[in-house]
Formats: C-alpha cells, structure tokens, sequence
C-alpha cells in the first residue's frame, strides 16, 4: 500500500465511508479513490471494507486491524517530512558569527571558503565588533556564536571553549628606542605614549588590568577601533600599540616590528555559543568545525610567527 492509499484509506473512515465527501476533501474524483481502494484490495486479496449494495457501510475485522497500522504510519510518515522539510530550511539558513575584526584578517581568511564547499547553501554572516558587544548579542540572541576573548564576560549563558591561544605584545616602528631591547619592560609604557583599542573592546580591558598590575599609569595617546590604523599612528614615530602577536604577519615587516614584555602577557580566544546552538543541526556543524579549524590554523599561525 502506498503512502497515497494509506491517506486516501483514512480520509473515507474520517468521512463516515462517504466517498463523494472524501474524495471532495482529497480533490481528487470518486472513481479516482474508489478504484484506488478496489485495486488495493484485488492486488493483495484482502477486503478492507464492508459493502452494501454497492456501497461503503464499514470495516471489515482485517480492515479495522489495518486502520491502526495505517493511522501510526501516517503519523510517521508526517514526522518524517517534517524532519526533511527542517533539514532543507536548515541549509539554507544564515548563520551568524561574532568575531572581533582583527581575528577575520589574522585567522580566518579560509574559514568562509572551507565551509562553502561542505554546505553550498549555507550562509555565513561575520558581525565585526568588540567582545563586549558580542557577549550582549549572543545573550539577546541576534548572533549564533561570538569569539570572546580575555577577560570573558561573567554571564552563566554561555558555552565557551578555549579556540586560541596567543600573547600580547608591544608594536612599534623599526626605529624606535625599544627596538634595542629583545624583550620590554611594563615600565616602558610608562615612557612612551600609546595608542589603543577603545574600551568596546577586550584588549583594552587587558591592557589597564594589566597596567594596574603592575602600578603603571600608560600614556595613552588615542583609542580607535581600527587595529590597522593603530599599527599607521605608530610609523615613523615614537608611539607604541599594545596588540596580539598574530597581527604581525599583516603588518608591513620592513617598517614595523613588535617586542614581546619580560613577563609574557598571554592570552585565550574563546568560542562561545548558548544552548541554542544544539537545537540546529547545521548551526552546530559550523560550530564544530569553527573549533577544527582553529586547532589546525593554530599549528600554521605558529609557524608564521617564528
């Protein structure tokens, strides 16, 4: 029996054996779902109804028997496209990422095309903003997964794995006095001026708690939200920018270096998401295979830093 005999074999009980009626509801003809109904029977040799003059009066014993089996497999066959129409929205939805912008340039040029190959149809959106901004949209739910970095918001609504690890350093143009030095003091902020991320985000929040540490007071010269124009302010003077080490393979080399401190400031990029992101199957996909791609772009990134 198919699924179609299944249904039209429902809709004539529901319809009180009344073919005209059902087959109205089913918009097909009555000879249509008659002849459906008698083929069924003839094919297997089992009379399903009981008959009266030629017309529908009832169920037989068999055909009160299949009227249970048809009734669960109807179900489970509407379960079953439900479950296949999801997948089709699914892959065709748009999964949101937050990330800070200086992670887009420095880690993930690839991610986009690695994750077109597997899901044609997926759309990925990047939201560029700082780690506290991030936290806020995760929590209101208008992105799908953010990379936060230290300090991490105190919230209990996230799920954070630790994706990156990488260490803070001091920038600096090829001729400045710092330069001298294989690694720097915190003291030297004290000397030189500097120019750093705005209190949007994290690495701001790390420099001062850092500077607090260790009783400096930085001079702080400008705060902008644009690491590339940090790395511009600092040629052909002597600024200095607080950045992450991995910023260094986009920075013009014969212009600008960097100097790690005495006491290393490290750090850990994290990727967190809600509960929510277990309720869709292709939104944990990207998830899973944003935190493969980082251990695997970790092992590169080391290298290119050496």
């Amino acid at each position: 029996m198919e699924i179609k005999q299944i249904n039209y074999f429902l809709e004539i009980v529901a319809s009180d054996f009344n073919i005209s009626s059902a087959s109205k509801k089913l918009f097909i003809s009555q000879s249509t779902l008659s002849q459906s109904m008698i083929q069924f029977e003839n094919d297997y040799q089992a009379q399903l109804f009981k008959r009266e003059k030629g017309r529908l009066i009832g169920l037989t014993d068999l055909g009160q028997a299949m009227y249970k089996y048809a009734q669960e497999i109807q179900k489970l066959h509407q379960e079953m496209m439900q479950v296949i129409d999801q997948d089709k929205k699914e892959t065709t939805q748009i999964v949101r990422i937050g990330i800070p912008p200086i992670l887009v340039r420095t880690r993930f040029p690839r991610f986009l095309l690695n994750m077109k190959q597997l899901y044609p149809d997926l759309r990925i959106e990047y939201i560029e903003e700082g780690c506290q901004r991030l936290c806020q949209l995760l929590e209101n739910k208008e992105i799908d997964i953010a990379f936060l970095t230290d300090p991490l918001p105190t919230t209990k609504l996230l799920n954070s794995k630790t994706a990156i690890k990488d260490e803070f350093v001091l920038f600096m143009d090829k001729n400045h006095p710092l330069t001298k030095q294989n690694q720097v003091k915190w003291s030297s902020l004290n000397q030189y001026s500097s120019a750093i991320f705005t209190d949007a985000y994290s690495t701001h929040h790390f420099f001062m708690i850092q500077c607090q540490k260790e009783r400096i007071a930085p001079k702080i010269f400008l705060e902008s939200n644009s690491w590339e124009y940090l790395i511009d302010t600092i040629k052909n003077s002597q600024l200095i920018t607080f950045l992450p080490k991995s910023v260094y393979p986009m920075v013009n080399r014969r212009q600008i270096t960097y100097r790690p401190f005495e006491r290393s400031a490290n750090f850990k990029i994290f990727i967190s998401t809600t509960d929510e992101i277990y309720q869709s199957a292709i939104k944990k996909c990207v998830y899973d295979a944003l935190i493969d791609y980082c251990s695997q772009v970790e092992a590169v990134a080391n290298l290119s830093l050496a």
